[in-house]
């Protein structure tokens, strides 16, 4: 019952969130038509292009750290067990999106424990590779980006690679979490030079979606009008809080919330909401046609052939 009442106080939530934007939206109708996006194609055609090649590397990303911890599964697998499951995202709380990999790679021999850990050494890694993007966001002041940015960016990448070079201090603050929750332990350990390249392959990730941020503000003509590399550490600052946020489902509202309120200092807020909205319709078109992917990958497999 209690599971239910989260449910349905999520979409609650996200209807009130996309219930508010759509009246703003056909209240300032004039405005909001005045945004002619369409005209730049090109610079659209680069923006869906790097939103595809993000999701290829979140595959590879998926696939290394599956190798990693001795989960020998070929790319197919990787890739049908990670495309899929992202329909569950959109559940409140993403239980069913962990739950459904794991499910997956059960189907090629792999221990549930062994699954889910991978799942959480992914998750760890993904959120360390967004703390430096992040702290652009938490230290500016009015994007002028002061030597306290780059020192505390500075500092926190020496961080991330003291903790690369310690990985257990990870496995154990994991381990103690899971504790907490009353979850079975993590059983295997990165290597050092694993979690190093591992680290470098998400901050790939995370700087090819920031940059399909930007293309699509070229695509709107807000060069000039605000800073691109603020809108980038943005881009990408909100798509992490909505990733980390149980709220609503798939972080809708939560992402475009984060994203208006940190740039409408520079751009009208209804440009921003025509942004925000493509920006979520292009990401969900792009994973739908991941998840039909993987249906495509998994028609094909089966565990014997593995």
């Amino acid at each position: 019952m209690k599971l239910i009442s989260q449910k349905q106080i999520s979409y609650i939530l996200a209807i009130i969130i996309l219930g508010l934007s759509a009246y703003y939206f056909i209240y300032n109708w004039k405005s909001v038509s005045a945004v002619h996006w369409w005209e730049n194609p090109g610079i659209l055609s680069i923006h869906i292009f790097l939103l595809l090649l993000t999701f290829i590397l979140f595959v590879i990303g998926w696939y290394s750290i599956l190798i990693t911890t001795g989960s020998y599964v070929g790319i197919k697998v990787a890739g049908f067990t990670w495309l899929t499951s992202n329909v569950g995202k959109y559940i409140p709380g993403k239980v069913f999106m962990v739950a459904g990999r794991i499910a997956l790679l059960s189907q090629f021999g792999l221990r549930k424990s062994v699954a889910a850990g991978n799942i959480i050494w992914e998750h760890v890694i993904l959120v360390l590779a967004a703390i430096p993007f992040s702290l652009f966001i938490l230290f500016n002041d009015a994007g002028d980006f002061s030597y306290k940015i780059f020192a505390a960016t500075i500092c926190v990448l020496i961080l991330m690679l003291s903790i690369a070079l310690n990985p257990i201090i990870i496995q154990r603050l994991i381990n103690l979490l899971l504790r907490i929750f009353k979850q079975p332990s993590l059983e295997m350990v990165l290597e050092r030079k694993a979690i190093f390249k591992l680290l470098s392959l998400y901050l790939l990730i995370w700087i090819v979606y920031g940059l399909s941020g930007v293309t699509l503000a070229y695509a709107f003509g807000f060069e000039g009008r605000v800073p691109m590399l603020l809108l980038f550490n943005v881009y990408i600052f909100s798509w992490f809080i909505g990733f980390i946020s149980m709220i609503t489902p798939g972080g809708i509202g939560i992402r475009e919330g984060v994203l208006i309120l940190m740039i409408s200092p520079y751009i009208p807020v209804a440009e921003l909401i025509v942004f925000a909205l493509l920006a979520r319709m292009t990401w969900i078109i792009t994973e739908l046609f991941g998840v039909i992917i993987g249906f495509i990958l998994g028609n094909r497999l089966s565990p014997q052939k593995l």
